[in-house]
């Protein structure tokens, strides 16, 4: 038997055992493929938006100002009783003052939704109509749960119509009320911070002023948003009284 003859079986398995090192590597090669795939996240990245700052800074201004007629009604001293109604009979309503409505451009609860809706997103304004419009539970400040509407329909008549608002007579009852509490914002002091995903956030410096003239330097931190109607705040600018700060 020849050298040849000796060797050829030694080189036909080496051959068979390099053809399936290289089968099992591009099996493995798919299979690495396959699970990397799986693993990708499929999140599309989030894009922030472009802005003018002097345009974000003007709106913010303007909607912030607005906004303290809003908190006050909302928030802070609400919207005051007619003591000379007859919704002194009511079991739980009172009617509110017309002329203090009619110095507000508010006639209807209506009105006061709009008016909400023209500084407030629509998805904080339905926060406060949650709250004090239908009744329910104020997460982010207290945690408290209430089931009456701060503020509802006054109506007359056989169909029922609208004439004005009515008033809790247990609105202040719940803590989160602060009546006589204000915020003083310093609009000189807005600075346009950057942008995160949609909203534009701005910075303003403010003062918390309490019932019995306690006072407070706050920072705010303010988002807005542009929806189809223009810009609009996506979250409230009411500030509480902090007493372990002090």
């Amino acid at each position: 038997m020849s050298d040849t003859q000796e060797k050829r079986p030694v080189s036909v398995i080496v051959k068979r055992i390099l053809l399936i090192t290289l089968i099992l590597a591009f099996v493995g090669i798919i299979v690495w493929v396959i699970i990397a795939g799986s693993l990708k996240d499929d999140t599309p990245e989030v894009v922030n938006r472009e802005y003018d700052e002097a345009e974000v800074a003007a709106a913010a201004r303007e909607l912030i100002e607005k906004s303290i007629l809003i908190n006050d009604i909302y928030w802070y001293n609400g919207i005051p009783t007619d003591e000379n109604e007859d919704g002194l009979t009511l079991k739980s309503y009172m009617r509110a003052d017309k002329s203090y409505l009619e110095s507000k451009g508010i006639t209807l609860l209506s009105d006061l939704k709009n008016i909400t809706r023209g500084v407030f997103s629509s998805s904080e304004s339905e926060y406060l109509f949650s709250i004090f419009l239908k009744g329910g539970t104020d997460g982010d400040f207290t945690g408290i749960s209430h089931y009456i509407p701060e503020y509802k329909i006054d109506s007359e008549g056989g169909e029922k119509e609208e004439i004005g608002i009515l008033v809790s007579k247990k609105r202040t009852d719940d803590t989160f009320i602060k009546v006589g509490e204000r915020t003083d914002f310093n609009y000189d002091s807005i600075r346009v911070i950057a942008s995160e995903a949609e909203r534009v956030k701005i910075e303003i410096e403010c003062t918390v002023t309490t019932a019995n003239g306690l006072t407070q330097k706050r920072t705010k931190a303010i988002y807005l948003v542009e929806e189809a109607e223009g810009w609009r705040l996506d979250n409230q600018t009411k500030i509480a009284y902090l007493t372990d700060i002090n």
